[in-house]
Formats: structure tokens, C-alpha cells, sequence
């Protein structure tokens, strides 16, 4: 049961606007590279752009998440010390 619960879990953080965005854009742009609409060197910059900007959000929240962390385990340590 904890299994499908994880696993529903890390769908609903698959579907968030970033991904979906993320997602359509890398789509978008694939499509016209296929069409000779665009050029591959132009596809892979913009993707490469979208996709860093994604990841580099991503690091930055869970390093936030991570530090507010600690702080919350020293602020208690503190508390248990006065």
C-alpha cells in the first residue's frame, strides 16, 4: 500500500506547471526541427536553456528545503540546551 502511495505521490510532482511546461516546450520545438521549421542547432539551445533553467530550480529548492531543515533541528537542539 506505502508503495502506491509513493508512487502517486511522485506522479502529482511530475505534473506540476514547470514539467508540463517544460514538457510542451521540448515537444513545440521537436516538432518544428522535424519540419525543417527551425534549425537543430536553434532546438538544442533553447531546450538546452528550458531544461537548465528547470533543473537549476529544482537544486535551488531542495537546497533550500534542506537548509531550513537543519535550521529547525538546531532552533530545537537550543531549546533543549535552555
Amino acid at each position: 500500500m506505502e508503495e502506491i502511495k509513493l508512487l502517486l505521490k511522485n506522479i502529482a510532482k511530475l505534473v506540476d506547471v514547470k514539467t508540463i511546461i517544460t514538457l510542451a516546450v521540448t515537444y513545440i520545438l521537436y516538432k518544428l526541427a522535424l519540419g525543417d521549421k527551425i534549425q537543430p542547432e536553434t532546438f538544442m539551445t533553447v531546450v538546452g536553456t528550458v531544461y537548465g533553467y528547470y533543473f537549476g530550480t529544482k537544486t535551488a529548492e531542495a537546497k533550500h528545503k534542506e537548509l531550513m531543515t537543519i535550521e529547525k533541528i538546531k532552533k530545537m537542539d537550543a531549546e533543549k540546551v535552555n
